[in-house]
């Protein structure tokens, strides 16, 4: 999971929360060109199944999309590629 924003103290916020919270991360600053026009960018980065698992215990999602995902995720233990909101609930049932 990634986090970006082009703020940072919004950046070092989340960063100092997810640390607090005992997640491990990964965070940077990237200097971006996009449409001819330079941006910063800020991210923090969550990656491996214990940190997703703590995630999901700790936080989880509210969108429904994030949460069939996951849950299609543990149920087959890949996620199908090209699965739409409605497939990802027809496999869940």
């Amino acid at each position: 999971m990634i986090f970006q924003t082009g703020y940072p103290s919004l950046h070092n916020d989340v960063k100092n929360l997810l640390i607090d919270l005992g997640f491990r991360i990964v965070y940077n600053y990237r200097n971006r060109l996009r449409y001819d026009k330079t941006h910063d960018s800020y991210y923090v980065q969550i990656s491996g199944r214990n940190q997703l698992e703590k995630w999901m215990k700790e936080i989880g999602f509210s969108s429904q999309n994030h949460i069939t995902r996951y849950l299609v995720w543990k149920k087959l233990g890949y996620l199908p590629v090209g699965t739409d909101i409605v497939k990802r609930l027809e496999i869940l049932k």
